[in-house]
């Protein structure tokens, strides 16, 4: 467990700095086929500090799309292709923000202004009508909520302990996320309206950033069960 669990912590510093009430929700009628982006995002320091390029699929044509003196990045395609999430420190020297902005750079909006510091990072809802984060510090993070125009900001999982990495479920009704709620990381689900968490690993063994099969009937995710850190698959 102690692999992992330093491992992760290292991945929280590493970005940190390379990039320097509950309330009731719509789910928004049937979950869209995801549709492959036109376009690759992604991010590179070939300026001189990160920011958030896209391309062409065949590597042509890169586009810096955020072009600022803070540091951009991990970049998401919302379920249209026609957004990006991505975290910056353009709010701070060194804490993490959620950004928004459309397919070409414009209209660019901060989602995590209110919320703690080192936020990220984003992913975006199958209807692409929400976004889920994880924001917090040191001592505590929870899962955020917040739609793509920066309202109904609202903590999902409101716990004193560190939860993190979060993936939606293909139909839009699950979270998953990592916590250390029961004094090591495991994989936990909650409802998009809060409520119950059902944990979904033995935290004995630390396990992190889960990421759902796209039909909904895997759960793929790192853990260190046997001694190395691996990719592993359990059923939904």
């Amino acid at each position: 467990m102690g692999k992992l669990n330093h491992h992760l912590a290292g991945l929280i510093i590493l970005l940190s700095l390379i990039l320097g009430g509950c309330q009731s929700l719509s789910i928004g009628g049937p979950t869209p086929t995801p549709q492959r982006p036109p376009r690759i995002a992604f991010m590179t320091d070939r300026d001189g500090n990160f920011e958030v390029y896209i391309m062409e699929r065949d590597g042509s044509n890169p586009t810096n799309l955020t072009n600022d003196e803070a540091v951009d990045g991990i970049p998401v395609w919302s379920a249209a292709n026609n957004a990006l999430a991505f975290v910056t420190t353009r709010d701070t020297d060194r804490s993490l923000s959620v950004y928004r902005m459309d397919a070409e750079g414009g209209n660019l909006l901060a989602l995590s202004v209110e919320t703690p510091a080192d936020t990220g990072p984003p992913a975006w809802s199958p209807t692409g009508e929400w976004l889920a984060f994880g924001s917090g510090g040191e001592e505590n993070a929870d899962i955020y909520l917040v739609d793509p125009e920066g309202g109904n900001l609202h903590n999902l999982t409101d716990n004193p302990a560190q939860d993190r990495f979060s993936a939606w479920s293909p139909d839009g009704r699950q979270i998953l996320f990592t916590s250390d709620r029961d004094d090591g990381l495991a994989i936990y689900s909650i409802g998009v309206e809060g409520g119950e968490v059902t944990r979904l690993t033995d935290p004995e063994f630390a396990s992190a950033a889960p990421a759902w099969s796209p039909d909904g009937s895997k759960i793929a995710f790192m853990s260190d069960r046997d001694e190395d850190i691996e990719i592993y698959v359990m059923d939904a």
